[in-house]
């Protein structure tokens, strides 16, 4: 249940991208919009979610049903196409930032093990005859 709670943030941001971007459209810059902004903002917010939560297919599932009402509030049916490519764009984004975080975590690994010094059996000689 925690890590569903934790993806909320980033479904309040695509809500707005979904809900309210929508409202300044007019027939100059729809297009601009629906086809540049709006991915674009998906795209970073599912990038963002990745890095954070890693992959998570609920928010996957989150930004499908986001989307589906505004088809009939902003668009008619022949938009039920973005539907599939917002998932597509989130998708991408979230494996993008989960495959960063994972990145980001073996290399902070590897610096902390090249950080302490190695044991080797000189050092471990010495140290028991030391004592």
């Amino acid at each position: 249940m925690q890590k569903y709670l934790r993806i909320l943030p980033f479904l309040a941001v695509t809500a707005a991208d979904f809900w309210l971007i929508p409202l300044f459209m007019n027939e100059t810059n729809v297009m601009l919009l629906v086809l540049c902004v709006m991915p674009f903002v998906c795209f970073v917010t599912s990038y963002v979610c990745g890095l954070v939560c890693s992959f998570q297919p609920m928010y996957l599932f989150g930004v499908e049903m986001l989307f589906l009402p505004t088809v009939w509030v902003y668009y008619n049916e022949s938009a039920m196409v973005y539907m599939l490519v917002y998932a597509v764009i989130a998708a991408l984004g979230c494996a993008v930032g989960a495959l960063m975080k994972k990145a980001f975590a073996q290399k902070t690994d590897a610096a902390e093990d090249a950080s302490q010094p190695e044991e080797t059996q000189d050092n471990a000689a010495e140290t028991t005859t030391d004592n």
